[in-house]
């Protein structure tokens, strides 16, 4: 099959949607020869900062290995990025005055490598039916297809990153890896992972394996004796949930489990092409924005340290690593902002970004998002930055209509400023950068990564 047969496959079996469980992935696996326990892996769950923190560890890694893989889930661009190859020194060698998104570019696999690895796995589904199997989910065979192209081509690590919670997503068929590392948790796919931090948590924290190692960073407030605001004592009673729901799956599995040190991270300076920062007293500069890049950076500093990679090598990856899409400038007149922010902790970051980044300018907000989303808890959250807001329906069946969410904007503030542009978000960019440019102000588009590839 070649890649469009491949495309129009797994777009006719899409309609099965998001089905989890591992009895299906497991069947496949073994099928292909379990090609996921021949390989040392690095994997990554958690809700927000998951990609970050692989850029992170990716670019660290590709100082020291001659080939690292990659699988990210889900694609923000390009289909072509879910599975990735990473060649030594990649990011070291970029030129820094290119797009992000041609660093990216270098990594895809070739058409030859893919359509192999990828017919083979569709033809091991195809006989599970026959042999009256359930079908694997188009996700399982993507997830298949990677551990099969990283052992194909022989990487020396592969970071796996978790398409949903981790205890049941198809990545965890997995039986060991050199480290789970777990980003900050919030709410989100409560439908499928549960109503509860805890429950979420508990669900992110079954990645990790018996006898294992995790890494994990959680942010909290810190508060004085008796002090503290209500929302500041609500947001550390969650953090101590999840840190607990963490150790009790450490204890049961007699793993270790190590964080980040919160009081050993300060952020020396901040603009928008790079942010300065200290962590256990070593200084770093990252080109990746955002007020909560210098935490994912820590979470992979930590993680390197794990195993056992050099002190100065970690300290050229968090330098050199990129990630498009994530408080990404993709324009500087008028300055125009990407942001993912498709939750309310990641609203709540891309907020105080905005305020350290953008202090004083009028912000025209463009926002798309998934019906499964806290879609009026995230508008609430983010409003009161916009001096106006134009709606555009995210890609696909699950985006909101672009005049179902302006009318969620009006509920919440009837006097609000929106326009509704329907679902050509490129022709709504335009648009509102037309306007921005002639008011001095900076477009921010937000509410959903699936909208990158209409706008790069």
């Amino acid at each position: 099959m070649n890649r469009d047969e491949i495309k129009k496959y797994l777009a006719n079996e899409s309609a099965q949607g998001i089905l989890p469980g591992l009895d299906r992935i497991r069947e496949l696996c073994r099928r292909l020869g379990n090609p996921q326990e021949d390989l040392k892996i690095i994997h990554i769950a958690g809700t927000n900062g998951k990609g970050s923190t692989g850029a992170y560890l990716s670019s660290i890694l590709s100082c020291v290995y001659n080939k690292v893989g990659w699988y990210v889930s889900p694609a923000v661009i390009d289909e072509k990025e879910e599975i990735l190859i990473i060649k030594k020194d990649s990011y070291n060698s970029f030129d820094q005055n290119k797009k992000t998104t041609e660093l990216y570019q270098s990594f895809y696999l070739s058409d030859d490598v893919y359509e192999e690895s990828m017919t083979e796995v569709i033809e091991a589904a195809e006989a599970m039916v026959q042999d009256g199997f359930e079908s694997p989910s188009v996700y399982e065979i993507k997830t298949a297809g990677a551990f099969l192209v990283f052992k194909k081509e022989g990487v020396d690590v592969a970071l796996v990153e978790v398409g949903m919670g981790g205890r049941g997503d198809a990545t965890n068929v997995v039986s060991k890896s050199l480290l789970s590392v777990i980003t900050p948790i919030s709410m989100d796919h409560m439908q499928y992972l549960g109503g509860s931090i805890s429950m979420i948590a508990g669900e992110k924290a079954g990645i990790i394996k018996e006898g294992g190692r995790a890494v994990t960073y959680q942010p909290g407030v810190k508060l004085e004796s008796g002090g503290g605001t209500r929302a500041d004592k609500r947001k550390q009673r969650i953090r101590d949930r999840i840190i607990a729901t963490l150790r009790e799956e450490v204890t049961v599995k007699e793993a270790g489990l190590f964080m980040v040190d919160a009081g050993a991270l300060s952020v020396e300076s901040m603009d928008l092409s790079k942010t300065v920062f200290t962590y256990k007293k070593e200084s770093y500069n990252t080109r990746m924005l955002g007020v909560y890049q210098p935490w994912n950076a820590a979470l992979a500093i930590e993680s390197a340290i794990r195993l056992d990679i050099q002190p100065d090598i970690i300290k050229k990856g968090i330098e050199t690593a990129v990630w498009p899409a994530r408080f990404d400038v993709i324009c500087k007149d008028p300055l125009t902002i990407y942001d993912g922010a498709h939750n309310p902790d990641g609203a709540m970051a891309l907020n105080k970004s905005l305020k350290e980044l953008v202090p004083g300018k009028k912000i025209y907000g463009i926002m798309g998002v998934f019906k499964d989303k806290a879609v009026d808890e995230i508008i609430r959250i983010v409003l009161p930055y916009l001096t106006d807001v134009t709606t555009v329906k995210a890609p696909g069946e699950r985006g909101v209509d672009a005049e179902e969410l302006k009318e969620a904007f009006r509920k919440i503030n009837p006097w609000v400023t929106v326009e509704a542009m329907g679902d050509d978000i490129a022709k709504a960019v335009k648009a509102v950068q037309t306007r921005a440019k002639e008011d001095g102000a900076c477009v921010v588009i937000f509410g959903s990564l699936s909208m990158a590839k209409d706008i790069y």
